[in-house]
């Protein structure tokens, strides 16, 4: 019988009873998020949840938001920057610019972050 990371589950005999476990997705002992050990003696919590990093940068679901909201954000700062890159543009316009920019940054932090938690499977 195998994991669902087609690994043997790991066997542990205790005199008249057993522990029976799954490595979890990196096959080490221990780990955190996905790659946590997965106890099988019905007594675990009721779904391994992925760590902040795991959800951002390794689940493949999530990638496609990460990165449409980094080439979103990129094209809306070029946006704002246009028209400072005058030549007689003046101090106020850098400003300006900065101002723009930590909009532009924290508006798509918060939509990322709004499209990501839209994105969570609820099991159901």
């Amino acid at each position: 019988m195998k994991d669902g990371w087609k690994r043997p589950f790991q066997y542990v005999p205790h005199g008249d009873t057993y522990e029976l476990y799954s490595l979890g997705r990196d096959g080490k002992p221990g780990g955190k998020g996905i790659d946590a050990d997965i106890d099988l003696r019905g007594n675990e919590s009721s779904e391994v949840q992925p760590t902040l990093y795991q959800f951002v940068f390794e689940m493949e679901s999530v990638k496609g938001l990460v990165n449409g909201s980094i080439v979103a954000g990129f094209f809306t700062f070029l946006i704002a920057l246009l028209p400072t890159l005058r030549r007689d543009a003046k101090p106020e316009h850098w400003t300006s610019l900065i101002l723009k920019l930590f909009i532009t940054v924290v508006v798509c932090t918060i939509m990322a972050g709004w499209m990501a938690i839209l994105d969570i499977p609820s099991g159901h």
